[in-house]
């Protein structure tokens, strides 16, 4: 299945992997874009250009602006997210904690993918009565 690249983000890459409390993913956005509308998710990659997204490992990152010149890390660590100005180069750096308890990346197969949050469809819960399971089957 191929999906198109998300160019408002780069995936600067893995810091640190396998290292506790110091493991962390570096992004940096390209033009202003709201984190609420990424999520990461581990895979395992296959080969260069294909991954398979790993079962439990779905992060979706909070409802927060930034714009470049930026810094968005994302540790695997707990701790509570946080936002500062860097001193020396005056660019905004967004720190996002995901809460493992376990390194990541301590596998060099397992890599980070964002994606792009677009559309959504939301069910409902359908309370099956005796009349509607006769009229739509009960599949058994």
């Amino acid at each position: 299945m191929y999906f198109p690249p998300i160019y408002e983000l780069n995936l600067v890459g893995v810091w640190n992997p396998g290292v506790p409390n110091r493991e962390r993913i570096a992004l940096r956005p390209n033009e202003t874009v709201n984190m609420g509308q990424y999520a990461i998710v581990l895979a395992r990659r296959i080969d260069q250009e294909l991954v398979r997204p790993l079962q439990g490992h779905f992060y979706h990152l909070p409802d927060d602006v930034v714009a470049p010149p930026a810094w968005v890390v994302i540790f695997t660590r707990a701790g509570e997210n946080f936002s500062q100005v860097n001193q020396q180069s005056g660019n905004t750096e967004q720190y996002y904690f995901l809460g493992e308890k376990k390194t990541l990346f301590h596998d060099p197969q397992v890599v980070p993918v964002v994606i792009r949050l677009e559309h959504i469809l939301i069910g409902a819960q359908i309370r099956e009565t005796q009349a509607s399971m006769k009229r739509i089957g009960s599949g058994a």
